[in-house]
């Protein structure tokens, strides 16, 4: 069952997990000052497998990014999808072991006003071409929903390539929902073949 969970962005114990899993920056649990077993009981809620949390995120001109943490057995990993005002969802990123995009751009990160907002699109980044500002931006957002120290070393974490394949070079137009992407080398997924 899919629920809705976006009121855990508000929770200084939502960011260190769902940062080190889904945007891959191990050291910030410690930035955020929380101890593992204060982050578990959370940690384990929302890994449930009867229940997928999903986070939305308003984006421009009536189109929603929705967030899916699938926790399916076997399969598990965050989906990335994006819903205009009209019309099919467009799959814009999963994350499971690997990246599969297309991603999101800078500039869609960037527009973005909250800073929970910004992390929680942040893993679903898939541009090469980042500004010199990003790692402030990125530092600051992280302050804003909680961290404590080493927020510079946290942004340069979630804002690097990975070796999963997130942040790959190229770019492209945008999706029919309007959103511009960058390919992911491993990407089933294509902007005109989402």
């Amino acid at each position: 069952m899919l629920v809705d969970r976006s009121d855990l962005l508000s929770k200084k114990h939502f960011w260190p997990p769902f940062l080190a899993w889904v945007g891959d920056a191990p050291s910030a649990p410690g930035a955020f000052g929380v101890e593992s077993d204060e982050a578990g009981p959370l940690a384990r809620e929302l890994l449930d497998e009867s229940r997928w949390p999903v986070f939305t995120v308003p984006v421009r001109d009536g189109h929603r990014v929705h967030v899916v943490m699938r926790n399916l057995s076997g399969e598990a990993g965050f989906d990335y999808l994006i819903t205009p005002p009209r019309g099919p969802a467009v799959h814009v990123a999963a994350l499971d072991g690997h990246f599969a995009g297309p991603g999101l751009s800078w500039p869609d990160l960037a527009v973005r006003a909250e800073p929970a907002h910004l992390l929680l699109l942040l893993p679903a980044f898939g541009d090469a071409a980042t500004p010199p500002t990003a790692v402030d931006r990125v530092a600051d957002a992280l302050t804003a929903v909680g961290a404590i120290r080493d927020q510079r070393a946290v942004a340069g974490e979630l804002l690097a390539p990975t070796a999963s394949g997130a942040h790959p070079a190229g770019t492209s137009p945008t999706t029919p929902s309007g959103a511009t992407v960058r390919p992911a080398r491993a990407s089933s997924t294509t902007p005109t073949s989402p």
